[in-house]
């Protein structure tokens, strides 16, 4: 019986071993985020702001984002979300994130949140 033995390496170190890690350039990417938050009117509204940005070998993306939470049942477990995001060179995309990979420009959104 042969053994085989998957190894780690440090992130960001661009020597990966194990298969089908052959195809794996090496990448540098390093950024911030900062975020700020503040209850405006105690267990009712929550507004927030960010900022994030990224300086990598391929593109400077950042993003600006500035919403409010209203807890209109005053519970955190039901609230609605409205939200104005601006952002340039999108380095990720998905569902929740309403931009695709690479996108610019601002978008607003608002959404009913629901957890149980």
């Amino acid at each position: 019986m042969r053994r085989s033995r998957a190894s780690s390496t440090r992130a960001g170190s661009g020597n990966y071993t194990g298969a089908n890690v052959g195809g794996i350039p090496s990448l540098t990417d390093t950024g911030y985020q900062v975020q700020a938050s503040a209850m405006a009117v105690k267990d009712l509204v929550q507004i927030y702001a960010t900022g994030s940005q990224v300086f990598g070998d391929y593109c400077k993306p950042s993003e600006f984002r500035a919403g409010a939470n209203w807890y209109f049942m005053r519970t955190r477990g039901l609230r609605m979300n409205g939200e104005f995001i601006e952002v340039h060179h999108s380095p990720v995309g998905y569902t929740a994130y309403p931009m695709p990979v690479g996108a610019n420009g601002p978008i607003f959104h608002i959404n009913l949140e629901m957890n149980f």
